[in-house]
């Protein structure tokens, strides 16, 4: 029952606002960190593309578009490790390049991305090395063309 804006700046980590010693010994500071997280969050809601939907609740956006808006929380932390799981799994098809050349972005500004996905066509054009697990045990690892070309894999994939 938040905004997709409130959202983004409660995953802002170490507020002075949550500090009620600087909030009332400091206001001014915390207002102007305060300042500077919301321009932040709407950047972070431009980058993944529902900036237009900041005063709408969380809950009444589509399932696309709040999965944007998890990756904008994630990237609110300013963590350089982000792992993500399935990123478009259950979205229309046509999203699915937009999500990848984001994913490009991040890893091209330093961010190490690590990604669960099941889509072989999202994993051969996004990473640069894989881990093909069976049975939560890591069976092969390398680059993505040499795992989706292993017949061997491609059985346990598909199950021929």
């Amino acid at each position: 029952h938040m905004s997709v804006l409130d959202n983004v700046l409660v995953a802002v980590a170490n507020q002075s606002g949550e500090n009620l010693g600087k909030l009332f010994s400091q206001p001014w500071q915390v207002a102007k960190e305060e300042s500077e997280n919301r321009r932040k969050a709407i950047a972070y809601l431009e980058f993944v593309g529902v900036a237009e939907k900041t005063q709408e609740l969380a809950k009444d956006i589509s399932f696309a578009e709040q999965k944007s808006l998890a990756m904008a929380c994630m990237l609110a932390t300013e963590a350089e490790v982000l792992l993500i799981d399935e990123l478009v799994s259950g979205i229309d098809p046509a999203l699915i390049d937009k999500e990848m050349e984001m994913i490009r972005e991040l890893a091209n500004a330093g961010k190490t991305v690590c990604i669960i996905e099941h889509n072989l066509d999202v994993v051969k054009n996004v990473a640069d090395f894989a881990y093909f697990l069976a049975e939560g045990k890591v069976i092969a690892t390398g680059t993505p063309e040499k795992l989706i070309a292993d017949p061997k894999l491609a059985e346990l994939y598909f199950g021929t």
